[in-house]
């Protein structure tokens, strides 16, 4: 187990001492399709590899989960460019991720029609072509009360690398249930983090695991990574945090964290935590040195960027990123791996270049935590793709980047929505959508509020924070709450992801056509003569005499504690 004080978090690995062996551990987490930014990854991990070996040591690379959902690469085959990139990179492991539920069945269908279809089939079918086994020590099946154990997934497994034991143990955030569709989760449950790793890591202890990684997707933040030791930037009650406290002492080394898209290079409990962002734009890293039944740290890396340090965006393009490595190392991005994945990004290319006949000529943002121009716009699109609605919905979550300016590609519209989620409908009362709203507008709901066309809410707030909201239509005048509306909304929110609709799944009916992306773009192209601009500082969009989600007491729509 892990030699705990001192730390020596300064010596160089190259500073192993006599009949010690270097093991590295090198984490990454919420890759989302990202697979470009595997043949940098592969760029660092090659000369890293080469001079370990040279020390007769090895390096072991594992991921925290959400490796799939999130590119048009990813996307066109169900994750599949995913796992080629992944198997040529070298994983010896991963955690399965609350996103890796997203495509459902295997084939078109996002979630089951009938028996014969397989909620979590193409999960399943990524699994079976991974030459790395998938992790997930928390999820359990309903029917056996076990944690799943499909081809190539178990809780946790014992590498032997180096002549060292290594045993790592996958699990899960508790929110998986509601941040994915739920009708594709149905069956199974999330059982306790903590309790799940400590079960797995004592059997992997008793079986000889010198060293033990747990692969989390679920993640803390910390705005400081320069001292490892120092926790005060971290959130203290961030799952990972409290998951790391949880612990017994000595039983697990690292934990390769994710979920929270954050960053992490600290020791919580005696456990180095790492955690590097998303979206493939780097890694973190921690060398140990290995005695006979000892591991000891040698230094804990600061959470690295791919190809080396990027403007703070990350958003440029692999080759032009600085190729220095952590070490020195010159890191040339590996072709051969890209070669290799050259028909999945020339398919996807070609899609994310179409033009829809639109111009942005300014930036529309999105609000995410509050009312903005995009989320209306999101819901405008939405009823006109659906006008038998009466009220459309949108949760805030679902959309994930602005509208720049410029002509309007395909690609735009996907990075705004990546999710194939598709429509949902459901017969509400007003009743029981203000009871929607309420709950959506509350200072205890945490995330992203919902945008709305066809309705408008009047938004009050009481001492506690609590919303009361009266719903009136586009003219003004006041809903009952005993009439009918036709809700249109996406599956995800419909099935109980933030939230949800809070009303039976036999009331939803899914819409199993095209996804929302693909219809609010043909609603797009329909209009163009209508819609042939689009204008981020468009009162008709958002402004604050005209916001749909009206606050008479506050200036948010939703509800802050002391509000009146």
């Amino acid at each position: 187990m892990l030699a705990r004080l001192p730390l020596f978090l300064g010596l160089a690995l190259l500073g192993t001492g006599a009949g010690a062996v270097p093991l590295t551990i090198v984490g990454t987490s919420d890759v989302h399709g990202q697979v470009e930014r595997s043949a940098a990854l592969l760029g660092h991990l090659t000369p890293l590899r080469a001079r370990l070996a040279k020390e007769k040591g090895v390096v072991v690379v594992v991921d925290g989960g959400d490796m799939f959902q999130g590119t048009l690469e990813s996307n066109l085959g169900e994750g599949k460019a995913v796992v080629q990139a992944f198997n040529a990179v070298g994983y010896d492991a991963v955690a399965i991720g609350n996103h890796e539920f997203d495509f459902g069945p295997a084939g078109p269908l996002s979630t089951s029609k009938s028996s014969q279809d397989d909620p979590r089939g193409a999960l399943k079918a990524r699994a079976a072509e991974a030459k790395f086994p998938f992790l997930a020590a928390n999820l359990v099946d309903e029917a056996t009360n076990k944690p799943i154990a499909w081809p190539n997934v178990r809780p946790s497994i014992l590498l032997t690398r180096a002549g060292i034991k290594v045993g790592i143990v996958g699990v899960t955030t508790v929110d998986t249930p509601r941040t994915t569709l739920f009708s594709n989760f149905d069956g199974l449950k999330v059982w306790p983090l903590a309790e799940s790793i400590e079960r797995e890591a004592r059997a992997l202890r008793k079986d000889g695991a010198v060293v033990v990684v747990v692969a989390a997707h679920a993640g803390g933040k910390c705005t400081q990574q320069d001292d490892p030791m120092h926790l005060e930037s971290c959130e203290a009650d961030a799952e990972i945090m409290k998951v790391a406290r949880a612990l017994a002492p000595g039983l697990v080394d690292v934990i390769v964290a994710g979920h929270t898209h954050q960053a992490m290079a600290h020791v919580v409990n005696g456990i180095v935590v790492l955690e590097s962002w998303a979206n493939g734009r780097g890694f973190g890293r921690v060398d140990l040195e290995v005695k006979g039944e000892t591991a000891s740290v040698l230094k804990i890396h600061p959470p690295h960027r791919l190809c080396g340090p990027l403007e703070a965006t990350d958003d440029a393009p692999i080759e032009r990123c600085a190729p220095v490595g952590a070490d020195g190392d010159v890191v040339a991005v590996d072709q051969p791996l890209l070669a290799a994945l050259r028909p999945s990004l020339a398919k996807a290319k070609e899609l994310r270049a179409r033009k829809l006949g639109v111009v942005v000529v300014s930036e529309v943002k999105r609000g995410y935590d509050r009312e903005s121009a995009l989320g209306n716009l999101f819901a405008d699109l939405m009823k006109e793709a659906r006008p038998d609605a009466d009220v459309t919905l949108m949760n805030g979550g679902g959309v994930r980047a602005n509208l720049e300016k410029g002509e309007l590609t395909y690609g735009a519209v996907f990075q705004m929505m990546p999710f194939d989620n598709r429509f949902a409908q459901a017969t509400l009362s007003v009743a029981e959508l203000r009871f929607v709203l309420e709950k959506n507008l509350s200072a205890s709901k945490k995330g992203g509020i919902f945008s709305m066309a066809g309705a408008r809410a009047r938004v009050s707030c009481d001492a506690a924070g609590n919303a009361r909201v009266d719903l009136v239509n586009d003219q003004g005048a006041p809903l009952k709450d005993e009439e009918k509306l036709s809700v249109v909304t996406t599956d995800f929110v419909a099935l109980g992801g933030d939230g949800g609709l809070a009303v039976p799944e036999s009331r939803v009916v899914v819409d199993e056509g095209e996804p929302v992306r693909e219809q609010l773009v043909n609603a797009l192209e329909r209009a163009k003569g209508r819609r042939s601009q689009l204008r981020g500082d468009d009162p008709a969009l958002f402004s604050p005499a005209t916001a749909r989600l009206k606050n008479a007491t506050q200036d948010s729509a939703r509800c802050q504690t002391g509000g009146h």
